[in-house]
């Protein structure tokens, strides 16, 4: 079987490409519409211009996420597809899985929760209550947020589907063999059609929202209040866009399914699951290489989850006489990694690859699918230094995603 990396680097490139589209392609129809919307004849301060700047937010928003989303695919396919065939496990990350990222994984664009947006987009009545109704107060049913939270739950639902498409195709035995050309194929094949059809799902409410506004005859404070509630949905939508280079979903599936293939994972700023209500506290003190044997952690059923969060400090050594030790040459990396590990009867074993922290935020890491059964922590660093470490931290004991 051909390697698919290869050609990882190329397509993902591709994938990303900021350079005009390709005639006939999802982001040509994308940039018709923008281009449309920006040679409309609406004066630059009419609401009908501000929900044309949020068609366009929209259009770039889930766009974005589009290729976010392909990228990320790609590369855990090809994780998967290169792994032994024992290490194939599908069933990890399906169930609720997909409910699982659309709720950790995607920005939270609305500050509404997605059920009320779901709400919202199925029976539009986001019309009758923020326009048509006479006594309706935009300000107080907050427009930004429900307009806001009609994108989120579109892009929402483009994660969720696309995963659940990809992965039940992947279940078929002649995706093994696939190449990197086929992988990129499978993935854009399933996502781009689900996107479009999504992308004119949002256009469709805005085309509605626009007519309902046109036969009103508000006066001028409703219409700058329009114009303002639209313009920080904008700003919603714009600040919560996908990194290109955010490989969390990846990650995550790779170590669900046990086909990660990395040497590390990068501890996260937030964590990538819900956490449970019992928390334990962890501490520990570094002035050396390694802390080993960490308070026991026991999980109590099989395909549970570990999750560890630290904050770190930089610390100098004090030495015998009360003095501190001033550090010559080079400061340490600003960096730990933290391995799970189970006690053996010969020697200890890993579980996984080490998590690595940051030094001076706070930081999480998952430990998925673990046997029941108990584990401890060891913390590393990559040199002996006389600055220290010194963390405060908590871990959570999870059964599942």
């Amino acid at each position: 079987m051909a390697n698919p990396d290869s050609a990882f680097g190329s397509i993902i490139s591709s994938v990303f490409s900021l350079s005009t589209p390709a005639a006939g392609s999802p982001d040509a129809a994308f940039a018709d519409v923008i281009g449309t919307n920006a040679s409309t004849t609406a004066t630059p301060s009419s609401p009908f211009a501000a929900l044309d700047e949020w068609e366009n937010a929209s259009d770039r928003a889930i766009s974005r996420y589009r290729n976010w989303l392909a990228a990320n695919m790609i590369k855990w396919l090809g994780d998967w597809i290169a792994s032994p065939a024992e290490k194939h496990d599908l069933d990890a990350i399906k169930g609720p899985f997909a409910q699982h990222v659309g709720e950790h994984l995607v920005a939270a664009l609305p500050a509404i929760p997605i059920e009320a947006a779901v709400e919202i987009a199925e029976r539009e009545i986001v019309i009758r209550r923020l326009i048509i109704d006479p006594a309706a107060s935009l300000l107080a049913e907050e427009t930004a947020h429900v307009l806001g939270g009609i994108a989120g739950f579109i892009i929402v639902a483009i994660v969720e589907t696309a995963i659940l498409h990809v992965i039940s195709k992947t279940d078929e035995q002649v995706v093994i063999g696939y190449t990197a050309d086929q992988i990129s194929q499978l993935v854009t094949g399933t996502i781009n059609p689900i996107v479009d059809a999504r992308q004119q799902e949002a256009r469709r409410l805005l085309r509605a929202l626009r007519t309902a506004l046109a036969e009103r005859d508000l006066p001028e404070s409703e219409w700058r209040r329009i114009r303002q509630e639209t313009s920080e949905s904008i700003r919603l939508i714009d600040e919560s866009q996908k990194d290109p280079a955010d490989l969390r979903l990846y990650r995550m599936m790779a170590l669900m399914s046990g086909v990660y293939r990395g040497t590390s994972v990068p501890a996260d700023a937030t964590s990538p699951v819900t956490l449970p209500a019992v928390d334990h506290d962890l501490a520990f003190t570094m002035e050396h290489v390694e802390v080993q044997g960490q308070t026991p952690i026991d999980t109590f059923s099989d395909g549970s989850l570990i999750i560890v969060r630290f904050e770190a400090e930089e610390r100098l050594r004090q030495l015998a006489d009360g003095e501190v030790m001033v550090a010559d040459g080079p400061r340490p990396p600003g960096e730990f990694s933290v391995t799970l590990f189970q006690k053996g009867t010969i020697a200890d074993t890993d579980i996984s690859v080490p998590r690595v922290y940051q030094v001076g935020g706070e930081q999480y890491g998952v430990w998925f699918n673990l046997p029941r059964g108990t584990y401890y922590l060891r913390i590393e660093r990559s040199d002996d230094h006389p600055i220290g470490l010194a963390a405060q931290g908590k871990y959570w004991v999870k059964a599942g995603v």
